[in-house]
This record gives structure tokens, sequence and C-alpha cells, in this order.
């Protein structure tokens, strides 16, 4: 994450879905790095409506305070 993306949008609540083309501004990583991370069996879990990829409000929370949280 670059020091651009030091101002996030906020998180939907719940279990909204957010499309992938929508990450980086909840998360500053680009589109093309979740594309790569799921590829890799990486990343959160997606859900696939037709062509389009999502991912759930609450999973993504989950995941950004999981990266937070000190190294032990």
């Amino acid at each position: 994450m670059t020091s651009e993306h030091l101002w996030l949008e906020p998180l939907p609540d719940g279990n909204v879905l957010i499309p992938r083309n929508q990450m980086p501004r909840h998360t500053g990583y680009a589109s093309q790095t979740w594309a790569k991370w799921a590829c890799e069996g990486r990343g959160l879990r997606q859900v696939r409506i037709g062509r389009k990829v999502y991912y759930r409000a609450s999973d993504v929370r989950e995941w950004l305070e999981s990266q937070n949280s000190p190294q032990t």
C-alpha cells in the first residue's frame, strides 16, 4: 500500500457485496492484486454472480483488522 492510499472509503455494514473493481477504494490494493491473489488461492472468499466477482464487506473488514494486528 502506498502513501496515496492513506484515505480509504469506509466499508458498508454487514454482508453487502463489494465488486472487485471497488476494492481499491476500501483496501488500497488494486483490483489486479485481488485477481492475482484469487488465482494463487490467497486473499478472501469470492462471490461470483455471472462473470462479476464480489467480496462480502464483513469478510473485508475482518481481513483488514487482521492485517493491523501485531506480529508475535
